[in-house]
């Protein structure tokens, strides 16, 4: 959780679904702020 007084000023979400049929789906954040950015994601290795 932030605790700075910055404003957001702009912010994604969406949802990326991985591989096949029965992927899992994972959510990816991202929140954009005048001096740092702050985001929520996953690490994707292909072929590993």
């Amino acid at each position: 959780m932030n605790w700075s007084n910055e404003k957001c000023i702009d912010f994604y979400y969406g949802e990326y679904k991985q591989g096949s049929i029965f992927g899992k789906k994972s959510s990816i954040k991202l929140g954009i702020y005048p001096s740092y950015l702050e985001g929520m994601g996953f690490d994707f290795y292909e072929d590993e």
